[in-house]
């Protein structure tokens, strides 16, 4: 497996999925929601850029996927993983770390919860999966 494949199969099916769970959520939330300021349609077309925003932070930050074609950043487990995971897991941590300072602050206690897992849950998935199908390749190429 490409490290272009590698990538495209981390972002491209869990960017659907969040996309489309936040769509499902942001319906069934705002379904009773009344405010002065903005009506329940605009709540799930708010989310649902919000999503997508994140969507793209996630494809830019997990561009260093791509230095895992590279064969001395491939072939070594250590660089491949800190390629794989650092950058996307550091910015999920910096959004939960956020949620629960803000939770703490304000008493809210569920802040933000639900829409951290839509937005987070895939993600690590899809980079979970495809850097075992990388990897599993890539044992197989150094073995064969």
């Amino acid at each position: 497996m490409s490290a272009i494949h590698s990538y495209r199969n981390s972002l491209a099916i869990p960017s659907l999925i969040v996309i489309a769970l936040t769509f499902v959520y942001s319906w069934l939330d705002s379904r009773n929601y009344i405010s002065e300021w903005l009506t329940p349609e605009a709540i799930i077309h708010l989310s649902l850029i919000a999503s997508l925003i994140y969507c793209l932070a996630m494809s830019f930050i997990c561009l260093p996927i791509l230095l895992t074609g590279f064969k001395t950043i491939g072939r070594n487990k250590i660089l491949t993983t800190i390629c794989w995971f650092l950058l996307p897991v550091s910015l999920m941590i910096a959004f939960i770390i956020r949620a629960i300072s803000y939770n703490m602050k304000y008493h809210d206690s569920n802040f933000g919860v639900v829409y951290l897992t839509i937005l987070n849950l895939p993600f690590i998935t899809g980079l979970i999966i495809s850097y075992a199908k990388f990897r599993r390749k890539q044992r197989i190429e150094t073995e064969g």
